[in-house]
């Protein structure tokens, strides 16, 4: 008898660690499956924001663009000519849309992109449309940025080595380039991003932000 009691209490011993064994790895589940709903959620809702940034970038810049195309079949548009100089350049004229100066409008045949390009960039303006980050056009060192939205330059991975671009001033100039090369370089690389080896860049964040794709281009026509 006293051997059955012992094995009887040794047994309740037993079940007893077990349930406090399963009592950590049920809270421990409890905790990941906690975890894995944030960062789905999280994830859910970055993906909305960059869905919506992507589609009002689209419809901005496509707004934009009726807008200057219209403007420049009218006489009385916003115009730095009437102060001509010797320095003048093409990027001395511009269209204004809702208090903001539009020197030309980029077109990328390849990706069927077109879009409007703001004088002078911004985090905010980017957001709705390319800025010049450097230079002006019809001189080497001309850098277009712009997000990697799908509507932008989210595409520009894509272009090869011979593709076209070409960019239409606001003084009606169409400059016509090639494209050279495209590259990847770190976010810290800023001052390889500006080059005046070529005569226009483009260039976009990666969709992680960790590295820029930049697209060198040479120009090969200029038609008045």
């Amino acid at each position: 008898m006293k051997n059955v009691k012992k094995v009887a209490g040794k047994n309740k011993m037993r079940l007893k660690k077990g349930k406090n064994l399963k009592k950590p790895k049920t809270f421990i589940a409890k905790i990941t499956i906690v975890i894995g709903c944030i960062l789905l959620g999280t994830a859910g809702t970055l993906t909305i924001k960059n869905t919506m940034e992507n589609r009002n970038a689209g419809i901005s810049s496509e707004k934009i663009i009726n807008y200057m195309e219209n403007k420049k079949n009218e006489s009385g548009y916003c115009d730095n000519k009437s102060n001509l100089t010797d320095s003048y350049s093409e990027s001395d004229k511009f269209i204004e849309f809702s208090g903001e100066k539009y020197v030309g409008i980029l077109i990328i045949p390849s990706l069927k992109i077109k879009l409007p390009i703001n004088e002078k960039w911004s985090y905010e303006q980017l957001k709705k449309t390319p800025c010049v980050y450097s230079g002006s056009v019809g001189n080497a060192g001309f850098v277009l940025a712009a997000h990697n939205y799908s509507t932008h330059f989210g595409k520009i991975k894509y272009l090869r080595k011979g593709d076209e671009i070409i960019y239409k001033s606001a003084n009606d100039s169409t400059f016509s380039y090639k494209v050279e090369s495209v590259e990847n370089l770190l976010p810290t690389q800023v001052e390889k991003v500006i080059s005046t080896e070529y005569d226009l860049t483009l260039f976009t964040c990666t969709f992680n932000g960790q590295a820029r794709v930049v697209v060198r281009c040479k120009d090969v026509n200029i038609i008045k």
